[in-house]
Parts: C-alpha cells; sequence; structure tokens
C-alpha cells in the first residue's frame, strides 16, 4: 500500500471510530433518559421492585424498604409530568443527568425537586446498564463522586 493510501486508510478508521463513539453517546444518552423517565413513573406507581432495581449496587436498598415507603403514602394518587431530562455530563461509566417537571401527591403539585422544579441524577454503568448513584437517605452506602 502507498504512503497516501495508509493515510486515506487511516482517516476513514478515525472517522468511523469518532462516528462509533458519537453513536455510543448517544445511544447512552437515551438510556439514560428513559432511566430518569422510568424511574420517576416507578415511584408515582408504587411499583417497588422496580424502583429499587434502577438504584446503584453500592447503595444497598431493598424492595421492602420501598414498600413501606409506599405504604405509607397510603391511598393517594402519585402522578409525574417530566418535561425534559438533560445529560449535563457523560464520561465514561458516569453521568449526570437533570430531570425537570412536576410531582403530583393527593392533589398538590410540586416540583420534582427544588423551587426550580429540576431533579439531579447521578448514573453509573454497572454491567452495561445505567443504574441511579443517587443513594436514598435510608440505604446502607454513599455513593462516591
Amino acid at each position: 500500500m502507498t504512503g497516501s493510501g495508509v493515510r486515506r486508510l487511516a482517516a476513514a478508521l478515525v472517522a468511523v471510530t469518532v462516528a462509533l463513539t458519537a453513536c455510543a453517546g448517544s445511544n447512552d444518552r437515551e438510556q439514560i433518559d428513559t432511566l430518569v423517565r422510568d424511574h420517576v413513573s416507578e415511584f408515582a406507581a408504587k411499583e417497588a421492585g422496580r424502583f429499587a432495581a434502577d438504584f446503584a449496587s453500592t447503595c444497598q436498598v431493598s424492595v421492602t424498604q420501598f414498600q413501606r415507603a409506599f405504604a405509607a403514602l397510603g391511598t393517594q394518587k402519585i402522578s409525574a409530568d417530566i418535561r425534559s431530562v438533560t445529560v449535563t455530563s457523560l464520561a465514561g461509566d458516569t453521568a449526570t443527568a437533570t430531570a425537570s417537571g412536576t410531582l403530583t401527591v393527593g392533589l398538590r403539585s410540586l416540583p420534582l425537586s427544588g423551587a426550580t422544579g429540576t431533579r439531579e441524577f447521578r448514573l453509573v454503568k454497572e454491567g452495561g446498564s445505567w443504574k441511579i448513584a443517587n443513594c436514598p437517605a435510608s440505604s446502607t452506602a454513599t455513593p462516591s463522586g
């Protein structure tokens, strides 16, 4: 292969690598968006098992813990309206995402968190799946980072 042929091949390999990296980042962003939206919806539906499964292993949460928490809410209807999920940082196996929207419990609507109505999620990739690293206050571990 001539020098110019090698350069063309190298340029093509670089282009393919950049394209694949962009696709992987896009796929990660889609997975994170879905995780965050599903997580909030699972809370609203009081789905303790699925809600617990969203957390990183370092959080050491249990389904029973969430069953008790959801039971304490009684029969109040819960609904969620997520306007947007924005991945604010994505580096390897860690990411941060912000969700904006409202949570309605009974007849009272509240921002997801804070006065601005945004909730920040710290995320880690475990076994190829994104998990939430914001451990609930009652879990036995605190995530690093």
